[in-house]
């Protein structure tokens, strides 16, 4: 009679571990499904390995949402957002208003559906073109992006400052390590006097 206590727990906790890890994987992948907002679209989970022209669409989308808000993030909470903060969230509820259409034209019947996929397509492209200007517009305003010329010419100046340090470093190991700790002292002694 133990025995088959022992085995129906050890069942019953395999069988809870696998619900654990099964809903888990479940939920990841609806994550996956989602934009940068958060909201939920109810797009089909098969559409993030489909090869059909709604998948392909809904990808698109996400790769637009995603791109943008690599390059700029979300406002922190409760601080004003920028403009160009309000422009990715802008971008990003267009791609949610044409993945909602998308999901509704992919339930309709074959004709409309071509139809339907052909506009949000030419939409999707749209999309795709003002978030690449938006994009580069962020990267162009940036502090932290330089230009080819500027980069090249702070290459150069580290490249020298490099070199100096190298030279400097040769030449002190000419020294006796001794010697330089002396003279170290006696310098320190004598700027802390003045």
């Amino acid at each position: 009679m133990e025995f088959v206590a022992e085995v129906a727990k050890l069942f019953l906790t395999f069988a809870a571990v696998t619900v654990a890890v099964v809903s888990s994987t479940f939920l990841l992948i609806r994550a996956r499904l989602r934009y940068g907002t958060g909201l939920q679209r109810g797009a089909p989970t098969r559409w993030l390995i489909g090869v059909g022209a709604p998948a392909v669409l809904h990808r698109r989308l996400r790769a637009v949402t995603a791109s943008v808000r690599m390059t700029i993030p979300p406002p922190r909470w409760r601080s004003t957002p920028t403009k160009l903060q309000e422009l990715a969230t802008d971008i990003e509820r267009l791609a949610i208003a044409i993945d909602s259409d998308l999901i509704r034209a992919a339930s309709s019947p074959k004709q409309l559906r071509r139809r339907d996929l052909g506009e949000l397509s030419a939409r999707v492209e749209h999309l795709e073109g003002l978030s690449q200007r938006l994009i580069r517009t962020a990267v162009h305003l940036d502090p932290a992006t330089i230009s080819a010329a500027e980069w090249r010419r702070r290459a150069i100046e580290l490249d020298s400052q490099i070199s100096s340090f190298e030279q400097a470093r040769e030449e002190l190991s000419r020294f006796d390590p001794d010697e330089l700790t002396a003279f170290w002292e006696q310098f320190s002694q004598r700027r802390s006097e003045n």
